[in-house]
């Protein structure tokens, strides 16, 4: 099934318009891989063993 576009029937979007909306789509797409990159580099560095101290303060590394 093709997702229906949210624009009421009979209203088309601008040229403009279509590029300003994919254009805050693929801004949002790209901080959250950026972010997302960053975190599983750091996961990597600290060897995948964050959660291992449970209690104590701050992250230990092993």
């Amino acid at each position: 099934m093709l997702a229906k576009p949210l624009v009421k029937k009979g209203a088309t979007l601008s040229a403009a318009e279509k590029r300003q909306v994919l254009g805050r789509n693929a801004q949002i797409f790209t901080k959250v891989s950026v972010y997302f990159k960053l975190y599983t580099m750091y996961i990597f560095k600290t060897g995948g063993k964050i959660w291992k101290n449970k209690r104590g303060s701050g992250f230990e590394k092993v």
